[in-house]
């Protein structure tokens, strides 16, 4: 049987004589367990791919309909879910944490009557740091209600009140406070600027609306004009950027010299008196067409003759580190998930590496003369990185 076969049968079974379902109406919010039939969300068909492995995600009016279904997919996707609702619709929202639960994800419940503006702003920090963090915001709360028989003229201000600060002022207020934890480009890199969809197929196409609609850019796919959309969706993230990698390098920049004065100030001296020996020699800033965010030192004279090499130890950051883990000789060193916020000290001759305790942040604002923690990985990694001498 065909999966739209399977949707016809289903669908068949549950009408009635007449074709249709039961007549029904709940008082708003309502509950699931009183419909009938109960609405499938998913919790049976639904097959993860891990689509969403190690994401955070606040889901409003998660408790029951679309939002019950987004939370169980996402749970199979791997991402764990912060589930927004009135306190009235508890039932629905322990259900749906049973289904989140059940696929291995963690689930957060946090109750907020988001016509409330305090209470949707706070809600948004409660979810955040419940969940350690967040990456993705479905904004899925909405309130309506059928008018067939009092008609317009009926409609009151409290009502009109609460359809608009569920419908569009809570966009906002939980939108504007989730911002300061959501970053458009760390998403689209993280999500689509991997390189698993260098090449337009479907696949890379897929994994591009995937990419625009967890960095909370879906708005653009909905508008008239595809053309402007796309260069405006493109002339946002160019500028950022363009704004960011111009700051980064100025960054890198500054902590790139704080650290060759470092070099010849204090750790060269720190190294060769607890080594006993002139083991560090002159200290370089070396360029290759790119800049190398990194200080090296040179070898001693004895050394290069001793073992033919015009460098003993590099200390680089950043994108240098990174090329040099993941492009050279010190790709075998084995640093399991590498922080490149921190140092990295790599030995020449070898394919030692270690990552440093201390930090660009640490670097920047100032080390101590009596700061070891460069000295002594520094004689660790050299250690380690001398093969022992020949047996007799």
């Amino acid at each position: 049987m065909t999966d739209h076969q399977k949707v016809e049968r289903d669908a068949a079974a549950m009408v009635n004589d007449e074709g249709g379902f039961p007549e029904q109406q709940q008082q708003p919010p309502g509950l699931t367990a009183e419909m009938t039939p109960v609405p499938d969300h998913g919790e049976e068909s639904w097959v993860g791919n891990n689509r969403l492995e190690g994401l955070k995600a606040l889901i409003t009016g998660g408790d029951s309909g679309i939002g019950r279904a987004v939370a169980i997919a996402f749970a199979r996707e791997g991402c764990d879910v912060a589930i927004n609702y009135l306190e009235a619709e508890r039932p629905d929202a322990e259900e749906t944490k049973r289904w989140v639960e059940q696929a291995g994800r963690k689930c957060v419940l946090v109750p907020a009557d988001l016509t409330q503006e305090s209470a949707a702003r706070g809600m948004v920090h409660d979810a955040t740091a419940q969940l350690g963090g967040l990456d993705i915001l479905v904004n899925n709360a909405g309130y309506q209600w059928a008018r067939r028989e009092e008609g317009l003229a009926s409609v009151t201000t409290e009502q009109m009140d609460r359809v608009f600060k569920t419908n569009l002022y809570a966009l906002f207020w939980v939108t504007q406070e989730a911002m300061c934890h959501l970053h458009f480009i760390e998403n689209m890199h993280r999500h689509f600027t991997n390189r698993m969809a260098v090449s337009m197929n479907r696949d890379g196409l897929v994994a591009f609306v995937d990419a625009l609609c967890r960095g909370g850019e879906a708005d653009v796919f909905g508008q008239q004009h595809s053309e402007v959309a796309a260069r405006q969706l493109g002339d946002r993230l160019r500028e950022e950027a363009i704004q960011r990698f111009s700051e980064s390098r100025e960054l890198l920049a500054r902590a790139k010299q704080i650290l060759s004065s470092y070099c010849r100030a204090t750790l060269r001296e720190q190294v060769n008196d607890a080594m006993g020996a002139e083991v560090l020699g002159e200290v370089y800033g070396r360029r290759a067409g790119l800049y190398l965010w990194g200080v090296s030192f040179r070898s001693l004279p004895a050394d290069q003759a001793a073992h033919g090499r015009d460098f003993v130890v590099h200390l680089e950051l950043g994108p240098t580190a990174w090329v040099a883990l993941n492009r050279g000789q010190w790709k075998a060193a084995g640093i399991a998930d590498p922080d490149y916020t921190r140092i990295f000290i790599l030995a020449e001759g070898s394919d030692k590496a270690v990552q440093s305790e201390v930090s660009l942040n640490d670097l920047i604002e100032g080390l101590a003369t009596d700061d070891y923690r460069l000295r002594d990985e520094i004689i660790r990694l050299l250690l380690l990185a001398t093969p022992p001498p020949e047996a007799v």
